[in-house]
């Protein structure tokens, strides 16, 4: 919305951009997507940590589960042998 309101105030002329212009231009856009990305990659990164914070302790103090693996081994080695 507010580029549309900057082209009807003052609309660049990009016709007689020189190549300086457009590489500016070209800079500027790819660091505010990358900067967009970054941030959205950290939104994502905080929610994951948030969930995974509250569900792993609670997962792993509880007995059944922490003996779950070592028990699948004993079986598995009572098959085999």
């Amino acid at each position: 919305m507010a580029a549309a309101v900057l082209l009807l105030i003052s609309r660049p002329k990009v016709r007689i951009w020189g190549r300086e212009q457009w590489l500016a231009a070209a800079m500027l856009g790819l660091s505010l997507g990358m900067m967009n990305g970054f941030f959205y990659a950290t939104i994502a990164l905080i929610v994951m940590a948030s969930v995974l914070q509250t569900m792993v302790p609670a997962r792993s103090t509880k007995p059944k589960l922490r003996r779950v693996p070592w028990k699948a081994r004993r079986r598995s080695r009572a098959k085999v042998g």
